[in-house]
């Protein structure tokens, strides 16, 4: 039986910050959300199962190497998944000037300000039709990521790099780093899910890890070995930073970006809905030709 989507996240966050060769900047889980919390807010249905088991999450990691270069913005030297706090769902509708067919909108991942994950519905259709897509700010465009199980088991694959969604060559190099420093795609079954118990998983987490991302779960071990402890930031209950734009629907404000960062070509979406300044883009939120 497959494990709770939310679950298997969790403990690939778990396994992969046990990588000797990265540096987990956030690893924070919100708790879940009750029955009554769940019934108050229109979520989609994938997300409201998903809420059963997390409220949230805040995910970023760079190379321990690179630690002595800061990141402009959270991710930009790494990868990272941020899923605001799911008790501040809310839909908006789609600002005017704003491309896209869709009638409202809610975040789902605010990676940067300039990359931004949400869930989408056309005019036609309720919160519960609701489909994921990314929006690259960056060149203006809005492309279909279909739900939230397909969104989050890309993002796992390419150990939620920068700019993952796009396939851009900065990201793409973050990743083909990592499967130069993790275990073959040889190895075998029982070895990895070995592994993944000694880093501190269940069985039952490891071999639902094996059977949700199949080769790519190589990407969770080192080749050279990893500690066997987990990290201790890991297992943080505390809520996520909320990062999203969307401080409207929050009460938050989002720090500025630094002046140096390039500037996009488009305000971030996420800025147009609420009216707030968008931060300046990173040089390295540039996107490139798009690999498989």
């Amino acid at each position: 039986m497959q494990l709770p989507l939310a679950q298997l996240l969790r403990a690939y966050i778990r396994a992969f910050s046990a990588r000797p060769d990265v540096s987990i900047i956030d690893a924070a889980f919100a708790p879940p959300l009750t029955a009554e919390e769940r019934a108050g807010l229109p979520l989609p249905p994938e997300l409201d199962v998903f809420a059963e088991t997390l409220g949230g999450v805040e995910f970023t990691w760079m190379f321990e190497q690179d630690k002595h270069n800061p990141d402009q913005s959270k991710g930009e030297n790494g990868g990272r998944l941020a899923i605001p706090s799911i008790r501040n769902f809310a839909w908006h509708p789609r600002p005017s000037g704003v491309r896209g067919n869709f009638a409202a909108r809610a975040v789902l991942d605010s990676m940067t300000p300039e990359g931004i994950g949400w869930w989408i519905h056309l005019a036609n259709e309720s919160p519960k039709e609701a489909r994921t897509a990314f929006e690259n700010a960056n060149d203006c465009t809005l492309k279909p990521m279909d739900s939230l199980k397909a969104y989050l088991t890309m993002g796992a694959r390419y150990a939620f790099v920068w700019y993952w969604q796009a396939g851009t060559g900065t990201g793409r190099g973050y990743y083909d780093r990592l499967r130069g420093a993790s275990v073959p795609l040889n190895t075998s079954t029982a070895k990895i899910e070995a592994r993944l118990v000694d880093v501190g998983l269940l069985p039952e987490e490891a071999a639902g890890l094996y059977k949700w991302l199949g080769a790519s779960v190589v990407l969770l071990l080192h080749r050279d070995g990893s500690r066997t402890t987990p990290n201790p930031t890991s297992s943080s209950e505390k809520p996520p930073a909320n990062t999203t734009k969307n401080s409207k629907a929050t009460g938050e404000k989002t720090a500025k970006k630094p002046a140096a960062a390039k500037t996009a070509k488009k305000p971030a979406a996420a800025a147009k809905a609420t009216g707030e300044k968008t931060a300046k883009k990173p040089a390295a939120g540039k996107t490139g030709k798009k690999t498989a």
